[in-house]
């Protein structure tokens, strides 16, 4: 969708369009603030930009932008990707600093490595807005790998070597003592064509209570954890016939965590894994549910910590059966 900028005119003065009313009136609501900081970043007498809406929750709108004419909008960037918080929700700009920051050293790690024939993409994060509050960065390349699974692309092989890859890359990361802070499916993208895969937005939100130092839990135990509580309690807009892709995205999860846990000797890997299960309960348990009522937020809560109970004994039975990899392991139990 374009939008007009008229330059040097005050946003709250000029509409931005009328497109902005085809979509969702929360992603609506971005339109003031995305145009300030497109204000803000550019100098440029572009009159036109390409405004398409990554993903709009209730705390957060993402959006990839570009020219008309595609001509370089910032630093040389033909794209960016505008990451914007709703101010009754939003956090400390310390926190946004923070994101910036595991964003920066994730890409420092790991962006361009390969392995098992795939490229490992990281965007580059370019700037902190402190008013409207939000993160400026690249585009990387892919569709979140929770969409991905969705299409019939995927044969046996290709997803043994991205689980495998997706392993070894966050192993240079676990291994420095870092961790993701948020690795669901929907922060890694994924292009089947080009086997690529991207790990977008990095960094741990100040309401997640198990990350802190000092804490037990392992980096990969987090962010394994991440991944299963989201795994088991993203069910509810599941149709009743769409519920096999659901179940291949929880396979999925339970594959990577086997991988992982392969390169452990067996009673490591009970160690890890009873720790696995009782760090993704505690993030099933602290999950918000602001669409629910009490009653309802409880019960998706029961049969999440059921699917999770359940993608723990899967992967206690893939162990059994598993050859041992050459993944190095940098977690040992004390």
């Amino acid at each position: 969708m374009a939008i007009s900028a008229l330059p040097g005119t005050a946003i709250n003065h000029q509409p931005l369009s009328e497109n902005w009313s085809a979509l969702s009136s929360s992603a609506a609501s971005y339109a003031n603030d995305v145009g300030r900081l497109l204000r803000a970043l550019t100098a440029s007498e572009q009159t036109e930009w390409q405004i398409d809406p990554l993903e709009v929750g209730r705390a957060t709108g993402t959006f990839v932008i570009s020219t008309s004419d595609q001509a370089p909008m910032y630093r040389n960037h033909r794209a960016l990707v505008l990451k914007l918080y709703t101010p009754a929700l939003a956090p400390p700009i310390a926190t946004v600093l923070g994101q910036f920051q595991a964003l920066s050293r994730l890409r420092g790690r790991l962006h361009g490595f390969s392995t098992h024939g795939w490229t490992i993409m990281i965007p580059e994060p370019l700037h902190v807005s402190e008013s409207p509050l939000g993160l400026v960065m690249t585009l990387a390349p892919g569709v979140p790998l929770s969409a991905s699974l969705q299409n019939g692309r995927w044969d046996n092989a290709l997803l043994i070597s991205a689980a495998r890859a997706i392993v070894i890359a966050m192993q240079k990361v676990w291994q420095s003592g870092e961790l993701h802070g948020d690795l669901i499916f929907q922060n890694i993208l994924c292009d089947v064509e080009r086997r690529s895969i991207s790990f977008v937005d990095a960094g741990v939100m100040p309401d997640c209570h198990f990350s802190k130092p000092g804490t037990r839990w392992h980096p990969p135990i987090h962010d394994f954890a991440h991944m299963l509580a989201d795994t088991s309690t993203a069910f509810e807009n599941v149709a009743p016939w769409s519920w096999s892709v659901h179940n291949r995205k929880r396979e999925f999860a339970d594959n990577l965590v086997a991988t992982f846990l392969t390169a452990h000797r067996t009673e490591e890997q009970q160690f890890l894994l009873d720790q696995l299960h009782e760090c993704t309960c505690l993030h099933i348990q602290a999950k918000p549910s602001f669409k629910l009522s009490p009653l309802l937020a409880a019960l998706k809560r029961q049969i999440g910590y059921r699917l999770a109970s359940q993608s723990i004994a899967r992967i206690r039975r893939k162990l059994r059966k598993a050859p041992q990899p050459d993944i190095p392991s940098p977690v040992r139990s004390e």
